[in-house]
């Protein structure tokens, strides 16, 4: 299927021959959805898009980059129960403020867009996409989880954990789909300002660290707001 996209992708200058040859360049901000949110707080990306125009439709070829970077420290936390004496146990919300990680990714997609509405002004369009995605998870070893006891008269202050969670890496090749809305504002003849809103989705998953409360995240998802300038050459 990879090759098949690769190859399509491939062919877009031939189909554009006797159409209007398109070239995009466009930032985005990405923030996190559901489960990923727990682990990342929102980050940047851009791509760079190549493609033609045929009565209703735009035909696109997207290549994209983004770098999840920034913890969401407010969400990231180990719950554990701790037992302090033979008759006191507790709860403990224990924060992680030392994680460090990342999820990186380079994607390669075919958009397709159709105009809903076309004015002098704008022509606003749905947009949907499908292609591959490249990425990879690296999260830094944590050396010492260690919860705070001294509200418990005569025990010591902390209480060690865990002395070292070891680091984890994760790369691989997953399918992802766009689907949202896009406008064009028209600057002149040849040059437009685009806008567009997408809700992405990465059919892939991260793997739990459950010795620092980090579930499973399956089908990473996200909400991508994109603006740019658009060329057209005919």
């Amino acid at each position: 299927m990879k090759k098949i996209l690769m190859f399509a992708i491939l062919l877009l200058p031939i189909f554009a021959q006797n159409n209007n040859i398109i070239f995009s360049l466009e930032g985005s901000n990405l923030i996190p959805l559901w489960e990923f949110s727990k682990r990342f707080k929102s980050t940047y990306g851009g791509a760079f898009l190549v493609g033609y125009n045929e009565k209703d439709w735009d035909y696109f070829a997207k290549f994209e980059y983004f770098k999840f970077d920034k913890p969401n420290y407010s969400q990231l936390y180990l719950k554990k129960k701790v037992t302090i004496s033979t008759i006191d146990e507790r709860v403990y919300k224990i924060p992680l403020p030392n994680i460090k990680h990342n999820f990186e990714a380079f994607g390669i997609s075919f958009n397709p867009r159709y105009n809903l509405v076309k004015s002098d002004f704008v022509n606003a369009k749905i947009e949907i996409s499908a292609g591959f995605i490249n990425w990879k998870y690296n999260r830094d070893a944590y050396d010492t989880i260690k919860v705070d006891t001294s509200s418990v008269s005569g025990v010591n202050k902390f209480l060690i954990l865990e002395s070292k969670v070891p680091k984890a890496s994760q790369m691989d090749w997953s399918g992802f789909a766009n689907i949202g809305f896009n406008a064009d504002f028209i600057i002149t003849e040849n040059i437009l300002f685009t806008v567009s809103t997408t809700y992405k989705l990465i059919a892939t998953e991260l793997w739990p660290a459950l010795s620092l409360g980090m579930e499973n995240v399956s089908a990473l998802q996200m909400f991508e707001i994109r603006a740019g300038v658009k060329i057209k050459l005919e």
